[in-house]
């Protein structure tokens, strides 16, 4: 589907089948969204988190750049 760095995908199991339902490229980011409370599980800051996400933005600008050759 073409997302990097985040999404959230809701899918859903029916009759042994796997089916996508919604794949949302802007997952919510307040404190009890699902993202920020993952990153905080996983030992993660706030803040980490949103410079993790600036680095992946600029490692895949700088990968899609270079792949053209520009």
């Amino acid at each position: 589907m073409g997302c990097s760095a985040m999404s959230r995908t809701d899918m859903i199991l029916q009759d042994g089948k796997l089916y996508v339902m919604e794949l949302n490229t802007i997952p919510g980011m307040t404190p009890n969204s699902l993202l920020p409370k993952a990153v905080r599980a996983a030992g993660m800051s706030f803040a980490q988190l949103l410079d993790r996400l600036v680095q992946l933005a600029v490692n895949d600008h700088e990968l899609r750049h270079w792949q053209n050759g520009r």
